[in-house]
């Protein structure tokens, strides 16, 4: 998947977006497992159809199995060599299932308790994404009251009001 300008797009929407057009006239359910990690390290897993496609034991963003991936980052020059090693399906689930990792690291942040806190404020995040870049950079909060918890059941919410007002406003 070619790379688009960091700033200007939403990768995880640019990712969904990809996974979804590769899927177009296929019926296939994906299912990621990234518990959190006991002892300093997890096992994950992403399937297709009930049919496991990786299987890696992490430790913060580094691979520690299969012995054959044990060491490769799983952040900063995951493409890279993601890319060498596999082709078609399996490279799409390997960046699924790092992109899933991405995202769960932030359940080890309380990011929905006290006052907004200004984007800025996050070091080093400055254009590094759309949401960390431009005018929101400079006059961004943090959204309050939008955490929302599946670890029993996916419940279909209602956005909360201030978020419902926002985009009422911005005529979406």
């Amino acid at each position: 998947m070619a790379r688009l300008p960091q700033p200007s797009n939403c990768t995880h929407l640019v990712d969904l977006a990809h996974w979804a057009l590769s899927q177009v006239g296929r019926c296939a359910i994906w299912d990621i497992v990234i518990p959190d990690p006991v002892d300093r390290s997890a096992w994950i897993e992403i399937a297709c159809d009930d049919t496991v496609v990786h299987r890696w034991q992490v430790s913060g963003f580094e691979l520690l199995a299969p012995q054959s991936l044990a060491g490769k980052p799983l952040m900063r020059g995951f493409n890279k060599w993601a890319s060498h090693i596999f082709t078609g399906e399996a490279l799409m689930a390997a960046t699924m299932l790092q992109r899933g990792v991405f995202v769960a690291r932030g359940r080890q942040h309380v990011v929905d308790r006290g006052d907004p806190v200004p984007l800025s404020r996050a070091t080093g995040m400055n254009g590094r994404c759309w949401s960390y870049s431009n005018e929101r950079w400079a006059d961004g909060f943090g959204s309050l009251a939008f955490v929302r918890d599946f670890s029993t059941a996916v419940r279909t919410e209602k956005l909360p009001p201030a978020i419902r007002t926002r985009l009422k406003d911005a005529g979406r």
